[in-house]
């Protein structure tokens, strides 16, 4: 397109496209695939011919130079089939990272991706997480996309009044979950809500005070515990404090 599009604006327009094909892949030019991307997804969705998409996983790479380095994989695919969204849902909250960019979808299941535009820039899991309802997904555990972060997205900050959106997604995540939440998964719900506020936070914050403040914010959407920060919180802590203060 001559025209700079969003994520979610360019996933509509390929949707409009006609195929003639049994499997789609949409895929961003910012990011780059791993050579045996299409080969090893393909294979997995021929080993588990009930799931309706197959998602790999992702690297989120700062580096330029770091762009094209993948490890080269072998063998049988290291895949799983997850019958339903609450099973994707919890593999998300355990640390598992997809994007629109790494998964391929069976052509019949694929939606519009608009109604996600609420989301704002966190559309895409909440949008896989809607479409794994339609029939189970295969997760492929290798990194076989490299995400790019571009220079200063890191350290910007967004607008305030987009907390919404992040407490949207977090109440998305938490609805994709079997209801009333048994003990492990409200578990692992406020453990995985604590630790990513903690790095959430600072991206709507101009100082220390601001982030206490955003903080207690998560906390009253019952978002924050600190009976939940974990070893990756405090490391979100640190990189938080490093953006805010610049020690």
């Amino acid at each position: 397109s001559p025209v700079k599009l969003n994520n979610h604006a360019n996933f509509s327009r390929v949707y409009g496209y006609t195929y003639q094909t049994p499997y789609v892949v949409i895929f961003f030019d910012d990011d780059i695939m791993h050579p045996q991307m299409l080969e090893r997804e393909l294979r997995v969705l021929n080993i588990f011919p009930q799931a309706v998409i197959v998602a790999a996983g992702t690297n989120f790479i700062h580096l330029e130079r770091d762009m094209g380095k993948f490890a080269e994989f072998f063998g049988k695919p290291n895949a799983e089939y997850l019958p339903n969204k609450a099973a994707l849902c919890r593999l998300i909250l355990q640390g598992f990272n997809l994007c629109f960019d790494s998964v391929m979808y069976r052509s019949e299941i694929l939606e519009d991706v608009s109604p996600f535009q609420s989301f704002k820039k966190w559309g895409d899991r909440p949008f896989l997480l809607h479409l794994s309802a339609k029939g189970g997904v295969a997760v492929l555990k290798e990194k076989l996309v490299n995400y790019r972060i571009h220079p200063g997205q890191d350290s910007q900050s967004s607008p305030i009044d987009e907390l919404e959106f992040i407490f949207k997604l977090f109440d998305f995540y938490k609805n994709s979950l079997p209801q009333p939440l048994s003990l492990s998964d409200n578990k692992l719900f406020k453990s995985w809500a604590t630790n990513n506020a903690i790095l959430s936070a600072s991206s709507f914050a101009k100082d220390f005070s601001e982030y206490i403040k955003v903080l207690k914010i998560f906390k009253q959407k019952g978002f924050f515990a600190f009976r939940y920060v974990k070893f990756r919180g405090l490391w979100y802590l640190l990189k938080a404090m490093k953006k805010i203060i610049g020690f």
